[in-house]
């Protein structure tokens, strides 16, 4: 798995669109049952007041960011 970047109560996995193309790719060849989830600024607000939803997308074999907003984040909170 990749490294994870904790951001507020969730991840975000640290790939480039590349990366995940290539896992994705993996997960596909290997058959291997699968949940992808996409983060954003809404989704984040969502899982603030829904553990259920913070649940489901924390234990997700794929996080990637979604949109400008959680790239933005996630640069602040790791100084990149």
């Amino acid at each position: 798995m990749s490294d994870r970047i904790r951001i507020f109560n969730t991840y975000v996995d640290n790939l480039t669109m590349s990366e995940t193309l290539e896992k994705v790719s993996d997960i596909i060849d290997k058959k291997i049952p699968t949940q992808h989830v996409v983060l954003n600024a809404s989704k984040i607000n969502l899982m603030k007041n829904d553990s259920k939803l913070t649940d489901i997308v924390n234990s997700c074999s794929v996080i990637n960011a979604d949109g400008a907003s959680i790239l933005w984040a996630v640069k602040k909170i790791t100084r990149y």
